[in-house]
Formats: structure tokens, C-alpha cells, sequence
């Protein structure tokens, strides 16, 4: 049986969806996460209902855990392979990323402490779609202020595998957003300086391109049908590509309208002119930072749009679906962008936010389930099914199996009847070695059985609950 659950705990609260049950399975672009600066926490919500699912309260972590950036607060979030990538800052003075295995978060809070990245205030962080490498955008680092830095997957995200990209002047105070096009070549903002820059992955990011405002101004359009004349980039923050890498940035205001609350702009520039801008001659190079050119986008190849007292941090794409973090008006804001940009189409998403973070949100990257962690990527000669531990045990245990083919699987608990009591996964898992951790803090003592089901291997084995 499917049951809703709602668990309360020191460190996070649960909120299961109807119909559900807590361990279940997202597939790609299920859930959003969103950092809150101010409360030091990040919210987890469905995308389809904005329901929220679960909250991580970051705090007792800065109590618990030998982390040496304080009471720095989250300003971005990424979702890669199982693991929750937060960027931290306080005041462009301290902070760094935190990198969390879901097994060790969720459904209950080992004491395993997170890898910790330090050196810098980090605002946008993203990460490589191939190698799976982190990048880091970091701000306020001493005299070569705003840097990008790398630090691979290979090596566990290590400060040791950092490696600086080129920055092109030594003044700028921060990047922002970070996003990767279908090349792999980099994307992200220059706040202050109101640009966007772009590294080459085919120069091993040691060129850059720079676009910037130019003399003039862009009409934006508005969702009553309006217009009014802005400029390409005042203070980017979010960047996104959506399904045609046509690349969308976000504007935290409007660099000649009132800065407080905001008049907020996103734009999107299309893929043709990206695709020919990186024939041109380089803005500048690792070996020569001092910039060479610039280069404006003409007003054929974007498209802007404006929101009345909007403050936009981070952005990122569903299917079609645009979402947008505003701080202005405390709300996430969606819209389908095949469709007209109007009142009606431009809506809430349901999604309210108190302070959001300056890189803001970001959707799951790929299908697993809460509850689960990858223990190895190495394929295995066959599957397997372990037995639990602890074992008995109270109120939790950790499953560990191993898969030998790409395919559906599916892990279900049941009763000493043969009844179904929950579904703990059933969704495609690649090859390789994963642990489950199960709390079954909503079940009464008593002897369970838990199998595991593929489309080549099947086998039981008992559990014993013991409150």
C-alpha cells in the first residue's frame, strides 16, 4: 500500500505528496530546489503541484560539522548524479559549496560530514554535462576579485583539481549564473559590469568572448502588451539554455530604472547568433586577459521582456517551462515560452520565497530516488541483493545492491502477509553499486521482507524491526 506521510525531525521536514510515499522515486525535472538566503535553508518543491516536499535547514550543519565559512548563507543550488551542490556567501566576505550524497541527508541525517569547498563568496555554480566537472564562480577573492574555478569529478571535487579559468579584468567583483551549451562552452554573467562572457571548451576555456550593453537600448515587452525601452544587461544573474540552446539570461534590475524594488528583465538571445559569434575573433585569452573586443547582440537576435518591480536571481528550464526566482516580488514565476508572453501565460508558480539566492534554482538533472546513493559506477559482474544493516534494527537500515545492465528496478518492502507495504524504488538505475537507506520510523515492530526486482534478477531477504 501507498500511504502520505508527514515526519518531523531536528534537521528536516518531510512533507510527502498525496499519494506517495516519502522514498519516492523523481524522474528528471520532478522536484525544484530553492536556497533561501536569509533563513539558511533550501526547500525542496515539486514542479507539478509546487507542492513542498521536504526543507534542509542548513543551520545545525554550521553547528554539527567542522565547516569554516560560519553563518554564511546559500546563494545557489545544482543536482548531479544523486549529490546536492550549495554555494554559500556572507556579504562577498566568506563562503564556499557543500557537496551532499542524498544517502547521507535523506531520509534521516547520518553523520557523515559534506566535502567542503572553500576560499571565496561563491554565487552560481554549475555543473559539466559530460564530465560531470564543478564549476565555481567565485567573488570578492583578493586582488584578482570575480574567478571561475574548476575542481573535477575525478578527484571527489578536491581543492587540490582546482583550476582557475582566465579572467579578463581584474576589477569585475563577481560572476554570477552558470550555464553550459550543447559545445560545453561556458556561459555566465559579470554583474557589475553588466555583461555576459562566454569560454571556449575547445580552447580548454583559456579564450572568452565578451557581450556587452553597447550605446543603445532594446524593447521589452510586457504582459499587458506594452513596451518599454531597456537595456540587454543590467545586473545578470540566472542563465539557462532551453531546448533549442537559445540562451536566457535573467536581470536583477534595470540599470536606468529605480534599483529598489527592482525593474526586473530577462532576455533571450538566439542560438544562430551564439553559434556565430564564436567564429569571430576572441575577446581575449588565458595568455592575454586585457580584453581585445567586445561584441552587442543586434536587436534581430534576442528577445526581451519585462516585469514591473522584478529582482531576478537564478532561472531554469522544464520541458518548455521557463522559471524565473524573483526577489522583488518574493515569488517564482513560470511561463511557457512557446506561448504568447501575457498576464495570462506569465503566471505564479506557486512557489513563494523569502530572500532567494543570487544563482537561485535548480531542477533535478536526472532520475533517481530520495533515499538512494551511488556507492560505485563500476560495473558489476552480476546483481546482487545484500542483506540490510543494522539488522535488527530501529527505525532505519540501509539496503545495498548491485546492478549489471541499464534497465528498471524496483525495491519493495513487504509485510510477514506478503502485503505491500511501500515502494521504496522503481525507476531506471545504470549499472553500478547503490545503497538505499530506508526509516521505517512509520511502521510497527515485526518481521519485513524487501525485494529486489529487475528485468534478469529477483531475490528476498528478511528484515526484523525492533522498537
Amino acid at each position: 500500500m501507498r500511504k502520505l506521510y508527514k515526519v518531523f525531525m531536528a534537521v528536516f521536514v518531510f512533507t510527502a505528496l498525496s499519494g506517495s510515499s516519502f522514498s519516492q522515486v523523481f524522474s528528471a525535472g520532478d522536484y525544484i530546489a530553492e536556497p533561501y538566503y536569509g533563513d539558511m535553508k533550501v526547500k525542496f518543491y515539486t514542479a507539478s503541484t509546487a507542492a513542498l516536499f521536504y526543507t534542509f535547514d542548513l543551520a545545525p550543519e554550521f553547528t554539527n560539522f567542522p565547516i569554516p565559512f560560519g553563518p554564511a548563507g546559500p546563494n545557489a543550488t545544482t543536482i548531479y548524479n544523486g549529490q546536492l551542490f550549495i554555494s554559500f556567501d556572507k556579504d562577498g566576505t566568506q563562503g564556499g559549496v557543500l557537496i551532499y550524497n542524498y544517502g547521507d541527508i535523506y531520509p534521516v541525517r547520518n553523520g557523515i560530514s559534506p566535502i567542503i569547498i572553500t576560499s571565496a563568496s561563491v554565487a552560481g555554480i554549475a555543473i559539466h554535462p559530460v564530465t560531470g566537472d564543478l564549476y565555481v564562480a567565485k567573488f570578492f577573492t583578493g586582488a584578482n576579485s570575480g574567478i571561475i574555478t574548476r575542481y573535477t569529478k575525478a578527484s571527489g571535487y578536491s581543492t587540490a583539481s582546482a583550476f582557475d579559468l582566465p579572467v579578463p579584468n581584474y576589477w569585475v567583483n563577481y560572476f554570477t549564473g552558470i550555464a553550459f551549451d550543447a559545445a560545453g562552452n561556458l556561459w555566465t554573467g559579470s554583474l557589475d559590469e553588466h555583461r555576459v562572457l562566454c569560454f571556449t571548451a575547445s580552447s580548454g576555456y583559456d579564450d572568452f568572448y565578451i557581450i556587452v550593453n553597447g550605446p543603445g537600448s532594446y524593447p521589452a515587452l510586457m504582459p499587458d502588451g506594452g513596451s518599454v525601452n531597456v537595456k540587454l544587461f543590467s545586473a545578470p544573474e540566472g542563465l539557462a539554455f532551453d531546448n533549442a540552446y537559445n540562451l536566457w539570461v535573467s536581470n536583477n534590475n534595470d540599470v536606468i530604472r529605480t534599483n529598489n524594488p527592482g525593474q526586473g528583465t530577462f532576455v533571450k538571445i538566439n542560438n544562430t547568433y551564439l553559434t556565430t559569434l564564436l567564429t569571430q575573433i576572441v575577446s581575449g585569452t588565458r595568455n592575454n586577459p586585457n580584453v581585445i573586443t567586445t561584441y552587442t547582440v543586434p536587436t534581430a537576435s534576442t528577445s526581451v521582456y519585462y516585469f514591473q518591480d522584478a529582482k531576478f536571481g537564478g532561472s531554469a528550464f522544464k520541458d518548455n517551462t521557463i522559471y524565473l526566482n524573483d526577489q522583488g516580488n518574493s515569488n517564482i514565476w513560470k511561463w511557457d515560452i512557446t506561448t504568447a508572453y501575457n498576464s495570462a501565460n506569465y503566471t505564479a508558480s506557486g512557489i513563494n520565497t523569502t530572500y532567494p539566492g543570487f544563482g537561485g534554482l535548480s531542477f533535478n538533472d536526472n532520475t533517481f530516488p530520495f533515499g538512494i546513493r551511488t556507492i560505485s559506477e563500476n560495473v558489476p559482474g552480476s546483481y546482487s541483493l545484500k542483506q540490510n544493516y543494522p539488522n535488527p534494527f530501529n527505525p532505519a537500515t540501509k539496503i545495498q545492491f548491485q546492478i549489471a545492465k541499464t534497465g528498471n528496478v524496483k525495491l519493495v518492502v513487504f509485510d510477514i502477509l506478503g502485503r505491500e507495504v511501500e515502494t521504496l524504488l522503481n525507476g531506471q538505475l545504470n549499472p553500478g553499486t547503490y545503497e538505499f537507506s530506508f526509516d521505517a520510523s512509520h511502521l510497527t515492530s515485526g518481521i519485513y521482507f524487501y525485494r529486489l526486482t529487475t528485468e534478469a534478477f529477483t531475490d528476498t531477504k528478511k528484515m526484523i524491526l525492533v522498537k
